[in-house]
């Protein structure tokens, strides 16, 4: 692992800490299960205090690997809503619950933007969040009828926030002047962020779980990243210690272009949507300004001055996401 990627997983684990929560049922609530905390967040955004929600798969757990336990089995048997992807390969252990179940179908039904059948852009994309909103708020709104006019003020609340997200986002791309910098992503997991963004992805190292990679992939990765002028590798944090970090930090090492860590869900259960997607953001903004200050090489120059571009790289990366982090934390106030 590089020292770039080093310290932005430092800094990521510093600014973003765990934060593990027990959700309390109460008799008097809609109680809401999903699947993963990103979708967790949006029902407590659209419910409010009129409902309790809590997630199957822990923060600190890859979905991709997850297994469910007993428990997980009997928070869906009791829940008033239960909310997932529908493409999780552990959905069909979890059996029957949820006087209603919002599952893929629904989404698509309801009109979200996805492409290349990428599950990820139920929650990664966030113009589809105001989608997502709307047909949580109708089925809390099914399930407790009284409570209908509540539901939906919630949901018109969140979907103003998504705006100002919007906004927000398009300034930092602009202020910062990322625009349309080439990336390669270790796996497919980011895709729907970076056409968020606008940040053109040139390759992709890791296309679905069931293909294996080997040194052709990372051979013609490698030549990617030289010849289209790469800035930044995207890597799940949650994949770090396995293939998809592994991999990067091999491709970071031979070319010398740095590693990002981005999160595939909230890094704590108090966080909400937005300060998940800006968190991210902020660390790809900072990435990408320390790179692109940095003067293009021959690859040849890259080997020979690794050590100093590693150094000059990591120092910019620091004040970059710190400044970020403070304007975010401004913002918030």
């Amino acid at each position: 692992m590089t020292g770039i990627a080093i310290i932005i997983l430092l800094l990521n684990l510093i600014i973003f800490p765990q934060v593990e929560t027990i959700s309390i049922i109460s008799q008097n609530k809609v109680r809401v299960t999903a699947t993963i905390w990103a979708l967790a967040s949006i029902a407590r955004e659209v419910g409010g205090e009129k409902v309790d929600v809590t997630a199957i798969v822990p923060l600190d757990s890859d979905p991709h690997q997850y297994s469910p336990k007993p428990s997980d089995i009997e928070l869906v048997r009791s829940c008033d809503l239960f909310i997932c992807i529908g493409k999780e390969e552990f959905i069909s252990m979890l059996g029957e619950g949820g006087r209603i179940r919002l599952e893929w179908n629904d989404w698509v039904d309801a009109g979200i933007e996805v492409e290349n059948e990428n599950p990820h852009y139920i929650w990664l994309y966030p113009p589809n969040m105001k989608i997502i909103a709307e047909v949580i708020a109708k089925a809390l709104a099914t399930i407790d009828p009284k409570n209908i006019d509540y539901y939906f003020d919630k949901a018109r609340e969140f979907k103003r926030k998504i705006d100002d997200l919007n906004t927000w986002a398009r300034g930092i791309v602009s202020e910062m002047n990322i625009n349309n910098v080439n990336i390669v992503l270790a796996a497919s997991h980011f895709e729907p962020l970076m056409k968020y963004l606008k940040l053109p992805i040139i390759d992709v190292l890791i296309r679905g779980e069931e293909k294996t990679q080997g040194p052709v992939d990372i051979v013609r990765v490698g030549e990617s990243l030289r010849k289209f002028n790469v800035k930044l590798i995207i890597v799940s944090i949650a994949e770090r210690e396995g293939d998809e970090g592994r991999l990067a930090a091999q491709l970071s090492e031979d070319t010398g272009i740095p590693i990002a860590y981005l999160y595939p869900s909230p890094r704590s259960s108090n966080d909400d949507y937005v300060e998940f997607i800006k968190y991210n953001i902020a660390i790809i903004a900072g990435a990408l300004t320390a790179s692109l200050s940095l003067k293009v090489k021959t690859f040849q120059e890259e080997v020979n001055l690794k050590s100093l571009y590693l150094t000059l790289s990591t120092a910019l990366l620091i004040v970059s996401i710190l400044i970020l982090i403070l304007m975010l934390q401004r913002a918030s106030k």
